[in-house]
């Protein structure tokens, strides 16, 4: 993405660099927009994780006191 852009980079230039066939991808995503929303949720995910303790849950009171929201 960083090298053409979103618009431009297409499932071709994903599974080359991926090393994996279009078949694997499609089984997946459907499309390239599946597969970014996927990521922004894992890194969000990821980022959540890290910020509040294991036993928060999504317990609105523990998001509201994350440091993502200050």
């Amino acid at each position: 993405m960083r090298e053409k852009g979103f618009t431009a980079m297409t499932i071709q230039d994903i599974t080359d660099r991926a090393d994996v066939h279009r078949g694997p991808f499609y089984a997946h995503f459907p499309d390239k927009f599946a597969l970014l929303e996927q990521s922004i949720r894992d890194k969000f995910r990821h980022i959540i994780d890290l910020e509040l303790p294991s036993d928060a849950g999504w317990n609105p009171e523990h998001l509201l006191k994350c440091p993502l929201y200050s």
